[in-house]
């Protein structure tokens, strides 16, 4: 991990992305504007399923496509989709991925659920590509709101096995209630949380309330700290973990902290086709709100971009 400098390349076969509604969805496409070309892009054509956000979606999309349009050879192919279908994304990606070298993927406004699915594409397919992620300036306290269903990701099953106990692997964040929600419904046998550390000091106060919001968790769980922007570090850390408890147990992963973190997740359970990824989805991503009170619903402005390596752990 590095923040962006002088590692983007100035030419890729493929730039994959997705639009979405905060700020920082633009942040680094702004950044490696004029520093790169790429031949050909697949913009993912994010659309929420709360209204509200649906205005600044869009203006997100008319902009990106703009600053595209600049450092664009090729194509631009646009994927719509159902939110909790990756079906023609993967498809279209799979394609694309299988035929290009040279791979920048920005994971900013992914959702959990189709990131993981590229992340799979790409490790299957044993593709080196860069990672971007952008950071907002601030988050809000806007919490998404219940927990409609869980979802076992169709590329990370596991093997279940019913003679086993059943351990959690949790990464934390603000959202203690969905985590909450999580662990009563899959009611495990033992549970072991991450939650965030860092030495940046506005990290630091994010951390703090990750650890505020999840203190009943914490205290009733094995606790890692870890960095989001270490995911390599985590690897190593779910490999201790692994060792020592898979014989015992099946386990499987759920992620509702850091997004950065999929990438340690995806890399790690491709590693270990026994071990199962979660996805819980919330009823609604955000509280309700009067119209005229919507302004940054999950995150204000564009902070730091962030690069990594993938695969994490280079073979």
């Amino acid at each position: 991990m590095s923040v962006l400098n002088q590692q983007i390349k100035e030419n890729y076969d493929l730039l994959i992305i997705s639009a979405g509604f905060e700020d920082r969805t633009l942040g680094s496409l702004e950044k490696i504007k004029g520093k790169t070309t790429v031949k050909n892009v697949i913009l993912n054509l994010f659309h929420p399923e709360e209204p509200k956000l649906e205005k600044k979606n869009k203006e997100n999309q008319n902009r990106m496509m703009v600053i595209l349009q600049e450092i664009v050879e090729g194509e631009i192919i646009t994927i719509n989709n159902e939110p909790d279908n990756p079906k023609r994304f993967n498809e279209t990606i799979n394609a694309y991925v299988k035929n290009s070298e040279s791979i920048l993927i920005d994971i900013t406004s992914f959702t959990r659920l189709f990131l993981y699915s590229l992340l799979n594409i790409t490790l299957l397919h044993n593709k080196q590509s860069d990672i971007l992620y952008s950071e907002p300036q601030e988050y809000t306290m806007n919490f998404s709101q219940g927990l409609e269903k869980i979802i076992i990701l169709p590329n990370y099953p596991g093997i279940p096995d019913q003679s086993k106990k059943v351990l959690m692997i949790m990464f934390l964040g603000w959202e203690s209630r969905r985590a909450e929600s999580v662990v009563e419904e899959f009611d495990p046998d033992l549970l072991i949380t991450f939650y965030e550390t860092s030495q940046n000091n506005e990290r630091e106060k994010w951390n703090a309330i990750t650890i505020e919001q999840c203190k009943k968790l914490l205290e009733s769980s094995e606790t890692n700290s870890v960095s989001a922007l270490t995911p390599n570090e985590t690897i190593a850390k779910l490999e201790e973990i692994y060792e020592v408890h898979h014989d015992e147990y099946d386990i499987c992963i759920v992620n509702i902290g850091p997004k950065s973190q999929c990438l340690a997740i995806a890399e790690f359970s491709q590693n270990h086709e026994d071990v199962q990824v979660l996805y819980p989805k919330p009823y609604k991503w955000t509280q309700e709100l009067p119209e005229d009170e919507i302004k940054d619903p999950v995150s204000s402005g564009i902070g730091r971009t962030f690069f990594f390596q993938y695969p994490l752990m280079h073979k």
